[in-house]
């Protein structure tokens, strides 16, 4: 039977301009205009840059009001029957038997959260950028899942930025604005959610955001971990400074193939739903010097979860007024 070590330190705890029409020609006589007020008079430049190159929001609709529709409630009954069949080991698993018991298990979470149409949650995400592990970041995150929809509200740091992304709408872009002063002078970004200025400070695009595509990712590496006896599982419960207790796998993976991204893996579960609740990823070492320590990668913390929330299509709409993007 495997003996795990102490789990790793953590670091959190259980992400009105004018109407009329600018003809190309008219918008080619501006640009000397802006960019030479971006050299003479920088604030005042950008602010008039950002005029230019974020469009106007539309007023939400009538229909942007209703509320998505409940999960089925014989869907999540199932569901919820059937992770709860699986049975969590009291002590310590490991070996095949633990492998197949967790795919079981997150196959169900899989299912049950498709089944979910969103919710809202607290996210905290700290990542390895460029060698360096950043900060800590809080985030008040909501989600939904079809048509794919994302808002995120920094908390700390950058306290006040904001970032929507709503499948189907805005040429599929994402929309933001910083926090702080930054918003007085670029109040609005409109970018691909693949490109390098979102990218930027970030391991992964918006549109890999949330606790689905998290446990889809994690049912194809359990389908991995079946056939691959080097790779190690080992299930377990663990207590946190708070008192709370949580299920938890461990998985280790002595040799890089480049298939998998991180060489030991440590998620927590909640005990009630099996969803995970905390992902840490440890990167794989990129020197001899380096080789036996643990460098963690990304860590990603789901904390007041709530699968009852009232979403609607305004939740992920930039012209929602209770968000700030709007220009004054």
């Amino acid at each position: 039977m495997a003996t795990l070590e102490p789990s790793p330190g953590s670091r959190c705890h259980a992400p009105a301009m004018s109407q009329i029409e600018v003809t190309p020609a008219r918008r080619r006589r501006r640009w000397p205009l802006f960019l030479g007020l971006g050299v003479v008079l920088p604030p005042f430049g950008l602010f008039g840059l950002s005029m230019v190159l974020t469009p106007p929001l539309e007023p939400p609709t009538a229909a942007e009001l209703v509320a998505l529709p409940p999960p089925d409630p014989a869907v999540v009954k199932a569901v919820e029957t059937q992770a709860a069949a699986v049975s969590w080991p009291e002590g310590v698993l490991d070996g095949p038997e633990a492998k197949a018991l967790l795919l079981n298990v997150m196959l169900a979470v899989q299912a049950r959260l498709e089944a979910q149409p969103g919710y809202t949650v607290t996210f905290k995400k700290s990542e390895r950028i460029d060698g360096q592990l950043q900060p800590e970041q809080t985030l008040e995150m909501k989600i939904r899942h079809k048509p794919f929809g994302l808002y995120l509200k920094f908390l700390k740091p950058d306290a006040g930025k904001e970032v929507v992304y709503h499948e189907g709408h805005y040429d599929n872009d994402l929309i933001a604005h910083g926090g702080k002063l930054t918003r007085l002078f670029l109040p609005r970004l409109k970018v691909p959610p693949d490109s390098p200025l979102a990218l930027k400070g970030n391991r992964h695009p918006v549109t890999e955001a949330g606790l689905l595509n998290l446990t889809r990712k994690l049912v194809r590496f359990r389908m991995l971990d079946l056939n691959d006896v080097d790779a190690g599982t080992v299930l377990d419960r663990v207590t946190e400074p708070d008192g709370k207790t949580y299920l938890r796998s461990v998985h280790t993976h002595p040799h890089n193939t480049g298939v998998r991204p991180f060489s030991y893996v440590e998620i927590l579960y909640d005990p009630e739903t099996r969803i995970p609740v905390r992902f840490t990823g440890y990167d794989w070492p990129q020197s001899d010097s380096e080789s036996g320590e643990r460098i963690l990668g990304e860590q990603y913390c789901y904390e007041a979860l709530n699968l009852e929330a009232n979403l609607t299509d305004l939740d992920f709409d930039p012209a929602n007024p209770a968000y700030e993007f709007k220009r004054f």
